[in-house]
């Protein structure tokens, strides 16, 4: 993401406001649920609550938010199946879902119940169970007030802040002081055991869940990644995946989906997900992961050509990183590209795309004619492509 000075400082400016006003003195961590009796809005926990309408307003802002009404309907009423009836009624709380442009293993809740997602997170999720525990952990979050929990409990809140800000930048600081860092193994388990039980209740498949996580453990070896940012301080993903399967284990008996998980319609609202995901990952070089989930939506989706264009770019970014010696001829990612993209154009002999990949695959090995050849398809397939004039340049050079 691109930050501006502006906003940074204005999101530094929110942050260092929660903790000035919000976190002076010591209250009790021993509050009830929001659907509990007994439940009343504290002087702090009001104060977060207007600092997450601010947050929300700069996320809409500067957010780079992932534009699609339909998908953004569709998560709703996913997370609409979770909610439970008796915390519909708490005027504060505004459960909504919207996702962020971004590569990373990333989710993260206000304190209102406004739930923001990752492509890169959704570009792992298989099926709406998957999704669901995704959502229902987030949500038990801010139905048990982990929040207003988690930073009553905090010895040193500046020393926090300035520690997290620095880690992981303004965007991610919002997220920790929501949702994200600072909660407890404890509260993270509970939100783990909770979101279960919500996700038993709504009918859905729980045999599912530690699959995404096993995906996201899978992820950050690959990587290199020590732990996804999601799981900055949640319990290792390893134990996640054994406490899920522990449940699962302990409500065997109840386990009775009531709905297919995969149904048409979710496949047809991935996929643009599923790709835009990946060109992210190829974008920020993130390649092992990149190749895994290619070859896996090309399985699922043979007859498409983005997932053959994909891969293409993959073998021709892979080999054209800005880490990489280029090397122009006898390089062996090159010929891999000019194969993918040819499956991807018998496909669809159309794919504007697939010829200007062949193009530039063929400029660096300064093989000019094929070059030329393919670039001059590209454009005449795309005439008002964004880089005609770099392309007419180079078709016009000697």
């Amino acid at each position: 993401m691109v930050y501006t000075r502006s906003l940074t400082r204005k999101i530094k400016n929110l942050c260092l406001l929660i903790l000035m006003f919000i976190f002076a003195g010591c209250a009790s961590i021993d509050v009830p649920n929001v659907n509990e009796e007994g439940f009343n809005l504290e002087e702090d926990e009001q104060r977060i609550l207007n600092r997450s309408k601010e947050a929300v307003e700069l996320l809409e802002i500067n957010g780079h938010l992932y534009e699609n009404q339909e998908l953004e309907a569709y998560l709703n009423s996913v997370l609409q199946k979770l909610i439970p009836e008796n915390v519909l009624g708490h005027d504060h709380l505004d459960f909504h879902i919207e996702v962020i442009e971004d590569p990373y293993l990333n989710a993260f809740t206000l304190h209102d119940g406004h739930i923001y997602i990752h492509t890169g997170m959704l570009a792992l999720i298989e099926n709406e169970s998957q999704l669901a525990i995704i959502l229902a952990h987030e949500m038990t979050h801010v139905i048990n007030r982990h929040v207003l929990k988690s930073f009553r409990s905090l010895k040193n809140k500046t020393t926090f802040f300035t520690a997290t800000l620095g880690a992981f930048g303004p965007f991610a600081t919002l997220g920790a002081i929501s949702s994200i860092t600072g909660y407890s193994r404890a509260l993270e388990t509970e939100a783990d055991e909770q979101g279960f039980e919500v996700l038993l209740n709504a009918g859905y498949d729980v045999y599912e869940a530690p699959k995404v996580f096993d995906r996201m453990k899978d992820f950050s070896k690959d990587e290199e990644i020590k732990v996804p940012f999601f799981f900055s301080t949640h319990p290792q993903l390893v134990g996640r995946v054994e406490n899920l399967n522990r449940l699962i284990k302990e409500n065997d008996g109840r386990i009775k989906p009531s709905f297919e998980s995969r149904d048409a319609r979710f496949e047809a609202l991935m996929r643009p997900v599923y790709l835009d995901g990946m060109r992210l990952w190829l974008k920020n070089g993130i390649f092992k992961s990149s190749e895994k989930y290619i070859d896996s939506y090309i399985e699922r989706f043979n007859d498409d050509p983005n997932g053959y264009y994909l891969k293409g770019e993959l073998f021709r970014q892979r080999q054209d990183g800005p880490k990489k010696k280029k090397i122009r001829d006898k390089t062996p990612d090159y010929p891999k590209a000019i194969a993918a993209y040819n499956k991807a154009l018998e496909r669809d002999n159309n794919f504007a795309q697939s010829y200007r990949g062949m193009g530039r695959v063929y400029q660096l090995q300064d093989m000019k004619e094929k070059a030329r050849q393919a670039y001059k398809k590209y454009l005449e397939l795309n005439p008002r492509a964004a880089d005609r004039g770099y392309i007419e340049k180079y078709i016009n050079s000697k």
